[in-house]
């Protein structure tokens, strides 16, 4: 774990002592934030500001949401808004779920938001969409510091193939995703 010396340095400047087994316990506890089922679809876009953040990527297989069977009715006009069968595994949010979601994780409606192709089925006020695998990544905080309620930090996946630089910020006891930039 590297620590970052601005950030030490302005916490000297305060008289608040870090050590290392204080920093390993802080960056700890982000890899378990951003590598829970809710989280770490953020790290798998690229967006500087919240309304770019990829929703495919996010809800690729429905952040740790709920989402029941689909019923026949759902399957069929599933399909025929499609033009084509259901053969993989679908995932299936309410609108209402991803407001809440993205309320809770961006502060940001869905209507701000300008990459996400999932299919809408009006009649049942969901979105559809059809996949065969998962996105599935945990990630590793390997350094980062703090300033004015702001968090950089920077992330890896633990097979090292996923880089990023991520920004949260402190919103009561969790955190809004700010931005990410894959390296």
């Amino acid at each position: 774990v590297t620590m970052d010396l601005d950030y030490a340095t302005r916490q000297a400047r305060r008289h608040i002592p870090m050590t290392m087994q204080d920093w390993a316990e802080e960056l700890d506890a982000f890899s378990a934030f951003v590598s829970d089922m809710e989280n770490y679809g953020f790290l798998c876009s690229t967006y500087s500001v919240p309304q770019e953040v990829d929703l495919d990527q996010v809800l690729y297989t429905g952040a740790g949401m709920s989402s029941e069977p689909l019923t026949f009715e759902e399957s069929a006009a599933l399909q025929a808004a499609e033009g084509e069968p259901v053969f993989t595994d679908v995932t299936h949010l309410t609108s209402q779920q991803i407001e809440d979601f993205l309320q809770r994780k961006m502060g940001i409606s869905l209507s701000e938001v300008s990459r996400f192709s999932w299919t809408y089925l009006e009649q049942f006020d969901s979105y559809y969409v059809q996949h065969g695998d998962t996105n599935r990544v945990t990630f590793l905080c390997t350094s980062g510091w703090t300033e004015d309620g702001m968090y950089y930090l920077d992330c890896q996946t633990e097979s090292g193939d996923i880089h990023t630089a991520l920004t949260l910020e402190r919103s009561g006891d969790t955190y809004l995703f700010r931005s990410n930039i894959l390296q």
